[in-house]
Protein backbone atom coordinates (compact mmCIF):
# COMPACT_ATOMS: atom_id res chain seq x y z
CA UNK A 1 0.00 0.00 0.00
CA UNK A 2 1.15 3.53 -0.73
CA UNK A 3 2.02 5.89 2.10
CA UNK A 4 1.63 9.62 1.78
CA UNK A 5 3.30 11.78 4.42
CA UNK A 6 1.83 15.28 4.67
CA UNK A 7 1.56 18.35 6.82
CA UNK A 8 -2.16 19.03 7.14
CA UNK A 9 -1.66 22.79 6.78
CA UNK A 10 0.64 22.72 3.74
CA UNK A 11 -1.17 23.49 0.44
CA UNK A 12 1.28 21.57 -1.79
CA UNK A 13 0.48 18.38 0.09
CA UNK A 14 -3.11 18.79 -1.07
CA UNK A 15 -2.02 18.27 -4.71
CA UNK A 16 -0.78 14.78 -3.90
CA UNK A 17 -3.87 13.92 -1.86
CA UNK A 18 -6.18 15.05 -4.66
CA UNK A 19 -4.46 13.07 -7.42
CA UNK A 20 -4.50 9.88 -5.35
CA UNK A 21 -8.18 10.44 -4.59
CA UNK A 22 -9.07 11.15 -8.22
CA UNK A 23 -7.49 7.88 -9.26
CA UNK A 24 -9.12 6.05 -6.33
CA UNK A 25 -5.76 4.63 -5.26
CA UNK A 26 -5.75 3.21 -1.74
CA UNK A 27 -3.13 4.85 0.42
CA UNK A 28 -2.23 5.33 4.03
CA UNK A 29 -2.27 8.99 4.99
CA UNK A 30 0.37 9.92 7.56
CA UNK A 31 -0.26 13.42 8.91
CA UNK A 32 2.78 14.94 10.60
CA UNK A 33 2.76 17.67 13.22
CA UNK A 34 3.75 21.16 12.09
CA UNK A 35 7.08 21.04 13.91
CA UNK A 36 8.00 17.46 12.91
CA UNK A 37 11.10 17.82 10.80
CA UNK A 38 12.70 14.61 12.02
CA UNK A 39 10.34 12.20 10.21
CA UNK A 40 10.84 13.39 6.61
CA UNK A 41 14.64 13.71 6.79
CA UNK A 42 15.51 9.98 6.88
CA UNK A 43 12.95 9.25 4.16
CA UNK A 44 13.72 12.02 1.68
CA UNK A 45 17.01 13.40 3.00
CA UNK A 46 15.49 16.78 3.68
CA UNK A 47 12.56 18.37 5.45
CA UNK A 48 10.20 18.34 2.48
CA UNK A 49 6.62 17.11 2.15
CA UNK A 50 4.50 15.64 0.61
CA UNK A 51 6.39 12.35 0.54
CA UNK A 52 5.00 9.48 -1.50
CA UNK A 53 6.36 6.07 -0.59
CA UNK A 54 5.36 2.86 -2.34
CA UNK A 55 8.41 0.88 -1.13
CA UNK A 56 10.05 1.15 -4.57
CA UNK A 57 9.85 4.84 -5.26
CA UNK A 58 10.06 7.64 -2.72
CA UNK A 59 9.58 11.22 -3.75
CA UNK A 60 9.14 14.39 -1.76
CA UNK A 61 7.79 16.87 -4.29
CA UNK A 62 4.06 17.14 -4.95
CA UNK A 63 4.56 17.95 -8.66
CA UNK A 64 6.68 14.82 -9.11
CA UNK A 65 4.05 12.76 -7.28
CA UNK A 66 1.28 14.10 -9.53
CA UNK A 67 3.40 13.37 -12.63
CA UNK A 68 4.18 9.85 -11.41
CA UNK A 69 0.52 8.99 -10.78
Amino acid sequence: MFKLYVYDHFPFCLNARVILGLHALPFELVILQNDDGATPKPIEGQNMLAIFDDERWVRGDSIDIVSFI
